[in-house]
């Protein structure tokens, strides 16, 4: 089911918008991702509405496009997200004194542990110290490395008309301003790919976890803080984009009103991309972003 890819439309500024999202917990599901220890199978990068059969999709003027950093910026094959289940659990259990696996409840009920240990009112549990510790922890040097082609699909944006932020888990404040963070997880991550500059400025504040009030990407208000944010009040849902690897967060985006791209084409259980219904296209990694949405790149 193939159709052309959309034009974009721009304002009188002939202005785009860019935004790169984070998951905010290491923690996911099993039913949401590539998951731990999958072949990772690449394939060409389709231009898939999955509801629009033959039709041709309209983008609406000045797109935000919102872009989940961990296993989409990068794929590592999880050996990031396991290094920060671990680092979770490991804060829960020792730092607190919680039962092996709690961590893993919080994330269930609540959408990640930050956010369990948060409305549970743990004792012991300060949310700062939560996240250096946890983010203190992980080494990533032997995990994620330069990415020269994400650099150049990077650099093919058009500065002076398309702004680009970071959604992330981090501290904005300290993400922006230096660059020994001390909750380095997402700066760490960007720094090893290489586009550190490219993405991270005084120019390009980043919507950090705190701005939307730690919520997660399952909870509709952070989409709407999020597109609030970029858009301002009287934003469009229709604007924004989601490409990102959870199936869970895009399905909480397109019922936010959102477009959404899956970056992936096997979840964590082994299920292939076509069979994600709130997806509407398919990459197989950050890199097929220009295959599908070229009108959002100089040639």
């Amino acid at each position: 089911m193939l159709i052309q890819i959309f034009d974009v439309g721009r304002d009188k500024n002939n202005s785009l918008f860019f935004f790169f999202f984070q998951a905010e917990d290491g923690i996911r599901d099993a039913q949401e991702s590539r998951g731990l220890g999958d072949v990772y199978k690449r394939q060409p990068a389709e231009r898939v509405c999955l509801h629009c059969e033959n039709a041709r999709i309209s983008t609406p003027v000045e797109p935000a496009l919102f872009l989940d950093c961990d296993d989409c910026l990068y794929y590592n094959d999880w050996k990031t997200a396991k290094q920060l289940t671990a680092s979770i659990e490991d804060y829960c259990t020792e730092n607190l004194g919680l039962p092996a696996g709690k961590a893993y409840e919080f994330y269930k009920q609540y959408g990640t542990a930050l956010r369990g240990l948060q409305a549970e009112e743990v004792p012991g549990f300060e949310t700062e110290e939560y996240l250096a510790t946890v983010h203190g922890r992980l080494s990533l040097e032997d995990d994620i490395h330069e990415d020269r082609e994400l650099r150049q699909m990077l650099q093919r944006i058009d500065r002076s008309r398309v702004p680009v932020r970071v959604f992330t888990a981090s501290s904005s404040q300290h993400a922006t301003s230096c660059r020994t963070d001390p909750y380095p997880h997402p700066l760490m991550c960007i720094r090893s790919l290489g586009v550190d500059d490219l993405l991270i400025s005084e120019e390009s504040p980043v919507i950090d976890v705190r701005a939307v009030g730690f919520r997660t990407k399952h909870d509709m208000e952070s989409f709407e803080i999020a597109m609030t944010s970029a858009l301002g009040e009287h934003g469009d849902p229709q604007r924004c984009i989601l490409v990102d690897d959870s199936w869970s967060n895009l399905k909480s985006a397109k019922t936010a009103g959102w477009r959404t791209v899956l970056c992936g084409r096997v979840s964590r259980d082994g299920r292939n991309a076509e069979e994600c219904e709130d997806a509407d296209f398919r990459i197989d990694s950050i890199h097929g972003l220009p295959e599908v949405l070229p009108e959002l790149f100089m040639h």
